[in-house]
């Protein structure tokens, strides 16, 4: 095809080409002079002439004998006038068609360049969207590479995961079997602690790194704090407890709570205030209003719907009037995360998407709700199609949300 267009393109240039070099009109202006002199001439030998140059008896005689003249040569010469007379109206009439011929040449000459002219933008705005395709086509194959790359590593680590906890129902199966030790519940239970402090290690992420994304809520805890004589914060599922070691680090006192043991004990080594215990049992230990300010960090994602309800439940009556509560959940409007980043974390249910969240919370009691995003990706640049930008935008989404909203007064 493009071959085609190019010769089609050669084809016009070598017409214009043609015509430019015949030069057909080069000598129509010195042909109109030729025609003029020639209609000017037709008088010439028709009329006396004035005898400018002679004065007196000479000019009157020569005047006289060229009447004379002038009266028997018309015999002669009045056919040869209307001839010549005939012949320069023709002449004029072709000089006319030649005009015509010129004007209309030049138009044809114009308007080749004018199709040379766009057929070369085509030909150029084709060849554009053929790199932005073939650029488009890289990126897409790009995203693949990387899901199927993201794709391994996650069997990997789900191999890892499901090796450690096979290897801990092992040991489990042989303690119990072993007679000689007398062996409680917890044995099990400690030991799937440890395991997930260890992954929580390898997969949520650095500690400071952590501490750096919490940070986007304290000018929420600031702004609230005006509002009340003092600051009341639970932080429920504390973990290794960065938003209450961030907490501290602004003179902002907190509170905390786990079931993980180990999860407690690195809280405790940091002098952060913690408390160890199932998070449903100490939320129904609490009076009524007895937080102004409750979070949950990745805790949601973890409970079936039932048990999400009764947090929430709870949440709403522990916490004072006009008290504020912080849920953060992974966001699965990214599709790297609904697909694939969700599943790492073996203990994860189900993803919850941030409409529906919204709802249960509104649901539940709490007023002037707000979702915010975080944590963009910005690994994919955009295309000129917007089927493609929509696919990447998803690619891009931010990774995680939080679900910010009040109990009413």
């Amino acid at each position: 095809m493009e071959e085609k267009i190019d010769e089609v393109m050669r084809q016009i240039q070598d017409e214009i080409n043609k015509i430019k070099a015949k030069n057909l009109f080069s000598n129509l202006k010195e042909i109109f002079e030729n025609i003029n002199q020639a209609e000017h001439n037709i008088q010439v030998g028709t009329a006396v002439p004035e005898f400018e140059y002679h004065r007196g008896i000479k000019r009157k005689l020569a005047k006289l004998i060229s009447k004379v003249f002038l009266h028997f040569a018309k015999i002669i010469t009045t056919p040869q006038k209307y001839f010549n007379q005939n012949i320069v109206e023709s002449l004029k009439s072709i000089g006319a068609i030649l005009r015509q011929i010129e004007t209309d040449s030049n138009r044809v000459i114009i308007l080749l360049e004018s199709i040379r002219n766009f057929s070369q933008r085509q030909i150029e705005t084709i060849h554009t969207q053929e790199r932005n395709h073939e650029d488009m086509k890289k990126k897409i194959e790009k995203i693949f590479s990387d899901l199927h790359i993201l794709k391994q590593q996650a069997f990997k680590r789900e191999s890892w995961v499901s090796t450690s906890i096979q290897n801990q129902t092992s040991r489990e199966g042989t303690l119990k079997s072993t007679k000689s030790i007398d062996l409680d519940s917890n044995i099990s239970k400690n030991e799937f602690d440890a395991m997930y402090k260890s992954f929580e290690d390898v997969f949520r992420g650095k500690r400071n790194e952590i501490k750096k994304r919490l940070e986007v809520y304290l000018p929420y805890i600031k702004a609230f704090a005006k509002n009340v004589a003092k600051l009341e914060i639970l932080d429920i599922g504390c973990g290794r407890g960065e938003f209450l070691q961030l907490l501290n680090e602004n003179t902002i006192p907190a509170k905390g709570v786990d079931e993980n043991s180990f999860m407690i004990k690195l809280c405790e080594e940091l002098g952060l205030q913690v408390y160890h215990s199932e998070i449903f049992s100490f939320l129904k230990s609490q009076k009524d209003g007895s937080f102004n300010c409750i979070t949950g960090f990745h805790i949601m994602e973890h409970l079936p719907l039932n048990k999400m309800l009764e947090l929430m439940d709870q949440t709403y009556r522990v916490l004072q009037q006009g008290g504020m509560v912080i849920f953060e959940t992974p966001n699965p409007e990214n599709f790297l995360v609904s697909s694939l980043y969700f599943y790492l974390d073996p203990t994860h249910i189900k993803p919850i998407v941030p409409d529906t969240f919204e709802f249960l919370l509104r649901d539940r009691g709490f007023i002037n709700i707000e979702i915010k995003r975080m944590q963009p990706r910005h690994e994919i640049g955009f295309t000129d199609n917007p089927h493609v930008n929509e696919l990447i935008q998803m690619a891009n989404m931010e990774m995680d949300y939080s679900l910010i909203g009040y109990k009413p007064d």
